[in-house]
């Protein structure tokens, strides 16, 4: 058959802990500790929702795939399957048609719990009728001016601007030099004075700015459609149609917010009740949202201990490896300071110090040397941008890094990055 279980029983003073892979042809659709105690109740399921994922996008896949799921699991874990999975709801491919087959082939098996499907469904409408009140206020926003060919560059652009002035801002350049190449620039301004404040003055905060567009970016450029290259033509924007592109920038918090409410509700579970016309979430585990906080706090502050280790270190060892055109590997060599740290940081982060052990098929070492090389790549290019004192034509060629596939294969080549490895990580992009 399609499923296979493979289970792995450990013995504990009061529980069993069971591992279970079942798998839907070769995929790994559900894996996970299943802590079961001596009254045999399910504690914790965790599904592969990346493989859940890459299934339902083929609904020739995913729907006979859920039909024999159906036949040997409880109404509560396909709907945990399908909620997970994004089939009934997605940000970034909300397909109707495949949500209205799913609940439909549902209650067409578990005709006995018609209420507990009808529930499920009215809270897929209700996180939807939240999305579409922002694209209520985007719409408001004067975004929708915006030719929709035109949608994903004008992002780019207007993001390239904010970040790249931002970065000259933080480096401590007057806003007067910084407009002689940006457009605009964000500040710090001291509204009793009425005057523009140095970066440094709260510098946190505009690190936290800087921190928080980078990190959302990438999830409202894939909302628009361009995960995959696709940025449409290639040609002059408008600088109105740039202005007006900063908005989606304005409206990032709530974003973030809405990113947040979808993510709960796919891998945790949400209550939604309406009362007068106000929604209320209500996460279902929310010792686990907990725990996830406070874990990400504790990295932040761990990498900030490894960081300060790192500079108060002594480096006269460091320092003889160091060499700008090595072609080996770290720890053997390093291009720069930056490469060492995050050698020990990815080190202390995955517990070993083995830069040899392969992720998608490249070394460790060779991810850290591509990311560096990219890295040393964006900071000449932002040092000529801003040297050259001139607000460039607002297209990809004058404010992005545009080169070829070749181009960046042969440049990690030249820095020690193996010929198949280089080929796999420009894949690992697209």
């Amino acid at each position: 058959r399609k499923y296979k279980a493979v289970i792995d029983i450990q013995y504990k003073p009061h529980a069993i802990e069971v591992l279970i892979i079942a798998r839907h042809k070769w995929r790994n659709i559900y894996s996970g500790f299943v802590e079961k105690n001596i009254e045999g109740e399910n504690n914790l399921k965790i599904w592969n929702h990346y493989e859940l994922e890459a299934l339902f996008k083929d609904s020739k896949e995913f729907i006979p795939f859920l039909n024999e799921f159906m036949q040997n699991n409880s109404l509560e874990d396909t709907l945990e399957i399908v909620r997970v999975s994004g089939v009934c709801f997605n940000i970034y491919n909300n397909r109707q048609k495949i949500s209205k087959k799913v609940i439909s082939n549902i209650k067409a098996v578990y005709k006995s719990d018609i209420k507990l499907i009808d529930n499920f469904e009215e809270k897929i409408n209700i996180i939807n009728s939240i999305f579409k009140d922002f694209y209520k206020l985007r719409s408001s926003r004067k975004l929708d001016q915006i030719p929709q060919k035109r949608e994903v560059i004008t992002f780019i652009l207007s993001l390239e601007i904010m970040l790249g002035s931002l970065i000259e801002y933080i480096n401590g350049n007057s806003i007067h030099r910084i407009k002689e190449v940006y457009p605009y620039v964000i500040s710090l301004f001291d509204e009793g004075k009425q005057k523009i404040l140095p970066a440094q003055k709260d510098i946190n905060r505009v690190l936290g700015i800087a921190d928080s567009i980078a990190e959302f970016a990438g999830s409202l450029l894939k909302s628009m459609g361009g995960g995959k290259g696709n940025i449409g033509k290639l040609e002059t924007m408008r600088m109105s149609h740039i202005r007006v592109a900063r908005e989606h920038i304005e409206l990032f918090d709530l974003w973030s917010s809405l990113l947040n409410i979808e993510q709960k509700w796919r891998f945790i579970g949400t209550d939604f009740d309406i009362d007068n016309k106000k929604i209320h979430i209500q996460p279902k585990n929310e010792d686990f949202l907990h725990a996830q906080e406070i874990s990400k706090v504790r990295f932040k502050d761990q990498r900030s201990k490894w960081y300060t280790d790192f500079n108060l270190a002594d480096k006269t060892e460091l320092e003889r490896k160091i060499d700008q055109n090595a072609k080996k590997l770290p720890p053997a060599h390093y291009l720069c300071e930056n490469e060492a740290y995050y050698c020990i940081a990815i080190g202390e982060f995955l517990h070993t110090h083995d830069l040899n052990i392969r992720l998608l098929g490249v070394s460790l070492a060779e991810w850290i040397r591509a990311y560096v090389v990219i890295q040393i790549e964006a900071e000449n290019y932002l040092k000529e941008r801003f040297e050259s004192k001139v607000v460039k034509p607002l297209n990809l060629n004058n404010w992005t890094i545009m080169k070829t596939e070749t181009y960046w294969i042969n440049l990690f080549v030249s820095k020690g990055v193996s010929q198949a490895s280089a080929l796999k990580i420009i894949n690992n992009f697209k």
